[in-house]
């Protein structure tokens, strides 16, 4: 009888000091701390995939071009104001002094998933996005909105579609410029998606 008393008590000290060495389980890591990330930022349009050709009704071998439908998910936490670019990567104007934009458009509300085909060329939009102007040719007054993609005849140029997550609202009106919307974004960028496409014609 002694013998088992002794045995049941040296069992029960090996269990205890097995329990003692073993970790309590870890607590789940939070985002951002060592935890999954969220996804990322995607953009993608309807009319046309990633990569491919642009068609015709959103250029200037239309006669009537109007702004491609464009949609984008995974919303990064903190956005205040999406900013989207369009630019011919192609295109270097000046000599180095910046490629060529086709649609400027900041202040996307941060509830905003998509921009619809089709947007008036106004300045300022009905949900308060706006349109930055291209300065018209030969002097005459800015055009907000969409420029149509118009490359020489025969060539492949690339367009990219640079969506922009910022934790502001940009604090600029309707007179900014590419460089004055690219300067007030800087720092407050906290989420990109890109989208790069083609034209020929």
């Amino acid at each position: 009888m002694r013998r088992i008393t002794v045995s049941a008590c040296l069992l029960l000290a090996a269990m205890g000091a097995a329990l003692a060495q073993t970790p309590p389980p870890a607590a789940p890591a939070a985002p951002g701390r060592g935890g999954p990330r969220p996804p990322p930022l995607m953009l993608s349009s309807p009319a046309f995939q990633d990569g491919g050709m642009v068609p015709d009704k959103y250029t200037a071998a239309s006669t009537a071009p109007v702004t491609p439908p464009l949609a984008w998910t995974n919303t990064p936490a903190g956005t205040q104001s999406f900013v989207l670019i369009v630019h011919d990567v192609d295109v270097v104007m000046g000599r180095g002094l910046g490629d060529n934009p086709h649609w400027v458009v900041f202040n996307i509300p941060a509830t905003a998933t998509s921009l619809p085909e089709g947007l008036p060329a106004t300045a300022t939009l009905t949900d308060g996005s706006v349109q930055m102007g291209r300065p018209g040719r030969g002097g005459a007054p800015a055009t907000a909105g969409y420029f149509p993609f118009a490359p020489p005849p025969g060539f492949v140029h690339h367009y990219n579609f640079d969506l922009y997550a910022l934790d502001i609202k940009l604090p600029l009106d309707t007179s900014a410029s590419r460089a004055d919307v690219e300067k007030a974004m800087d720092g407050h960028v906290v989420g990109k998606a890109v989208m790069e496409t083609r034209f020929k014609r």
